[in-house]
């Protein structure tokens, strides 16, 4: 209440009660959150409760486009691309503070910048499908504010690694079908083509990580209705 940078003008004093003198007590009436609350003529100090006080702003841009066209001999082609821009995610939790930013955006599993292409070509019986998918560079400290200044604070740990950021990665994924019938269906395919394994000492494993850990990884099987 009294240690906020707004003064006393604030929600956590309106639930402290004092008398004029400074004292403690209570008294019949008292506007709490622009309402009027009623207490016993002995009155209330202070009222125990939560107060709701941080929040998170987000902003981004999507994109995605979509192509679908019949080239000769009735091979058909469809094409997708999804792009995501962050523009900004910060949570706002210190109390003493409420301008206190803590920027997300470009830590680990929040990128910047991510995205996907997938083409996938129908031959009738036969079908191929191709996938890319990219991801932006993201800190490697656990917090951006680590190694990056933020509203005119200098970095918390500026040197805490040799680099600031994790690089960028792109993984490739190939699948092809072969339909035997209205019944059998066959497929195969490759995930992580090039076998890109996650950064540094990241295992992929970790909350938010968002690259591979398996490494190139081959599989098929068949589908089958009765």
């Amino acid at each position: 209440c009294y240690d906020s940078p707004s003064g006393i003008n604030n929600q956590f004093c309106s639930s402290v009660f004092r008398n004029p003198d400074g004292t403690f007590a209570g008294q019949t009436n008292r506007q709490v959150g622009g309402a009027t609350v009623s207490f016993p003529a002995t009155g209330a100090s202070f009222i125990a409760g939560p107060f709701n006080f941080a929040r998170q702003e987000t902003s981004g841009i999507d994109f995605d486009l979509n192509y679908n066209v019949t080239l000769e001999n009735d091979v058909k082609m469809d094409v997708r691309g999804i792009l995501s821009y962050l523009i900004k995610r910060n949570n706002y939790t210190d109390v003493t503070q409420p301008n206190f930013k803590d920027r997300l955006k470009s830590e680990l599993g929040d990128p910047a910048i991510a995205g996907s292409l997938a083409i996938g070509f129908d031959f009738g019986k036969f079908d191929l499908d191709y996938q890319l998918r990219y991801i932006g560079k993201q800190t490697i400290a656990g917090t951006y504010e680590a190694q990056n200044s933020v509203q005119g604070r200098p970095a918390t740990n500026a040197d805490a690694f040799p680099r600031v950021y994790y690089p960028d990665a792109i993984y490739h994924n190939i699948r092809v079908g072969y339909d035997v019938n209205e019944k059998f269906r066959f497929y195969a395919g490759i995930d992580n083509v090039t076998d890109k394994l996650p950064p540094f000492d990241l295992l992929g494993t970790a909350g938010g990580d968002p690259f591979d850990n398996v490494g190139r990884f081959f599989f098929a099987g068949f589908r089958a209705k009765f």
